[in-house]
């Protein structure tokens, strides 16, 4: 065999290693909490942008990640700061760890909401034909959820903030001894603070919190099961709370987990 068939040879085999993992789960984590400026966005409509980004790339695109197949996790982290652009954020994962990162933001000559379809468009554009595996991430939260413009009208605002998240006292307990690793390990309390927005709530949760029932279901998604309140909740109540469980990302789990309990409150 001479040279050059051993290098045809060499790089069909390291394109065949690279190119194992062909299916792919997605999930947009709209982000509103009380330090974001997010426009009310439609999920469904930014996964669907991706999925067929995804499907058109040779991708298989599931909705059930309880399988003893490798998959891959993506997450669209969708978010925008006081003074800033709209954002997107994507993360590519599997068990083993974060893949690939793109991001990008868009300057407003247009509406928020047509702004956001255009950065998922722009993205989705950018996925990778082949995930390299052998290569990862190890990013912080604030790599992923980063501010790109700073001005003083977003300090102050900032400021403000934080003083509003000192006071959250929000706490997840799990059926299980164990917890599923969190997207970025040791940073889920991090994320529940940013996409925690508690107006319409304040008043009635201080000193008396909010409990959350909880499952993952098949689909690595929180999925709320019951809500325990110590008073009644209106439906836009509901709907803040919903968004709150709607912004996680992606869970990797073996199988649907159960009775997990999520505790919102602030003192």
């Amino acid at each position: 065999m001479n040279a050059f068939k051993l290098l045809l040879l060499f790089f069909a085999l390291s394109l065949n290693a690279l190119a194992t993992i062909k299916t792919a789960i997605v999930k947009a984590n709209i982000i509103r909490g009380e330090g974001f400026v997010t426009v009310k966005s439609d999920p469904l409509e930014i996964e669907q942008i991706f999925k067929l980004a995804f499907e058109e790339k040779g991708y298989k695109v599931v909705s059930d990640a309880l399988t003893d197949k490798d998959i891959l996790y993506v997450d669209l982290f969708v978010f925008q700061h006081p003074t800033d652009y709209p954002t997107i954020t994507v993360t590519i994962r599997s068990r083993r760890g974060i893949h690939s990162i793109d991001s990008e933001n868009i300057q407003l000559f247009m509406g928020r909401e047509v702004a956001i379809i255009k950065v998922a468009k722009l993205l989705a554009q950018r996925i990778p034909v082949v995930i390299n595996t052998d290569v990862y991430y190890n990013p912080l939260l604030t790599d992923i959820l980063s501010k790109r413009r700073i001005s003083l009208t977003g300090a102050v605002t900032n400021s403000i903030i934080e003083g509003y998240q000192a006071n959250y006292t929000s706490v997840i307990q799990w059926s299980n001894s164990e917890p599923p690793t969190f997207a970025f390990p040791n940073e889920f309390e991090s994320y529940l603070m940013y996409c925690s927005n508690f107006q319409g709530l304040r008043k009635e949760i201080k000193g008396h919190p909010i409990s959350v029932i909880l499952k993952i279901n098949k689909g690595a998604r929180f999925e709320i099961v019951r809500i325990d309140s110590p008073f009644e909740l209106n439906e836009k109540q509901k709907e803040t709370i919903q968004s709150i469980i709607d912004a996680f990302p992606l869970w990797v789990v073996d199988s649907e987990m159960n009775d997990i309990e999520l505790r919102l409150g602030i003192k």
